[in-house]
């Protein structure tokens, strides 16, 4: 059986404590990637539902608008002046 002298075992641990050590940032790194993609499925989530409700909104304005120049039927006005019919 072959003798390890001392700098090769040395050699040796320094080698397995660096694999050990990437083997740790490697695991820690996919784990903060996986936060990440969550966290852009969630915010995507977000931003599609203040979307439709901004839509919603919206929708719910012009129907009310609709309805108030039908129920006057006389004129409408917009953002800068009456628009007589």
């Amino acid at each position: 059986m072959p003798s390890l002298d001392v700098e090769d075992f040395s050699k040796t641990q320094i080698k397995l404590l660096e694999i050990k050590t990437t083997c740790k940032m490697k695991n820690t790194l996919a784990r903060s990637d996986s936060r990440l993609d969550t966290a852009n499925e969630k915010i995507g989530e977000l931003e599609g539902i203040a979307i439709e409700s901004i839509q919603n909104e919206m929708d719910l304005k012009k129907k009310r608008f609709k309805n108030s120049y039908r129920a006057s039927g006389s004129f409408a006005t917009t953002s800068s002046s009456p628009i007589y019919m």
